[in-house]
């Protein structure tokens, strides 16, 4: 079984998806295809994490981890969060025609990655996100170590 199959699949991670969901307004697509788990296994093996240390981050980390996954979808992603407004004064629903399918179910385990990375390994930072091919990856490397040093 791949590593990031064995995050995806636990109740951690699951339960960690709908905390996200009602925080963010986001949808976080139900599927997991093969392709995605090979593809996140092999991030995972970059980045030599385990799947239990993913675990342990979402379940021993969370609020930090929570922080900085907030900070990067307010940095990087076109997404709300939810709000609570008085009634009569919630905000109009806007009305496109753009058909967002959401985001992939393993995009918060990237996050960590990076996140584990961060914490126990940040000079290493810039190679894996070269190995991964990311575009900017230096600059990129900067943003997230200023994401995680304002934790």
């Amino acid at each position: 079984m791949q590593e990031s199959i064995k995050v995806i699949e636990s109740d951690v991670y699951t339960n960690y998806i709908n905390f996200i969901e009602n925080k963010v307004v986001l949808k976080i697509l139900d599927k997991y295809r093969e392709n995605a788990a090979i593809r996140d296994s092999d991030k995972m093996n970059k980045a030599n994490v385990s799947a239990s240390s993913i675990i342990d981050i979402l379940t021993n980390d969370k609020d930090k981890f929570t922080a900085y996954v907030f900070s990067k979808i307010k940095k990087y992603e076109n997404v709300k969060f939810k709000e609570d407004y008085p009634e009569g004064e919630e905000p109009e629903e806007e009305d496109n025609n753009e058909q967002i399918l959401g985001y992939a179910k393993g995009f918060i385990l990237l996050y960590a990655i990076e996140y584990y990375v961060l914490k126990h390994n940040p000079d290493s930072l810039e190679a894996y996100i070269k190995e991964c091919k990311i575009p900017q990856a230096s600059k990129y490397t900067k943003e997230l170590k200023q994401i995680y040093r304002k934790l």
